[in-house]
């Protein structure tokens, strides 16, 4: 998704990650983050995105299965967590 040409990255949390200060291959053997499939009757996000109280470039989903609660926000800004740009839609 893209806020005008800035690319949102959907947070996917850090549990399991291995310390920032860990060897340069130690997230060779973490497993990958399950990317939950946005549910809705709409391909608009605007109907299942809700802007973040406080912040001007983060939104959060509503209604849309096992993808609620997941926030999003621009990807120079996501660090030391799961992410992704690319999301399963199903009508």
């Amino acid at each position: 998704m893209f806020f005008g040409p800035i690319l949102l990255a959907g947070e996917l949390g850090s549990s399991g990650m291995p310390s920032d200060f860990a060897d340069k291959d130690a997230h060779l053997s973490v497993a990958p983050a399950t990317v939950p499939t946005i549910t809705s009757r709409s391909t608009n996000p605007a109907d299942w995105l809700s802007q973040v109280a406080g912040s001007s470039l983060a939104w959060k989903t509503h209604d849309v299965g096992a993808a609620s609660g997941i926030t999003f926000r621009p990807l120079y800004e996501v660090h030391h967590q799961r992410y992704s740009v690319y999301w399963p839609l199903q009508e």
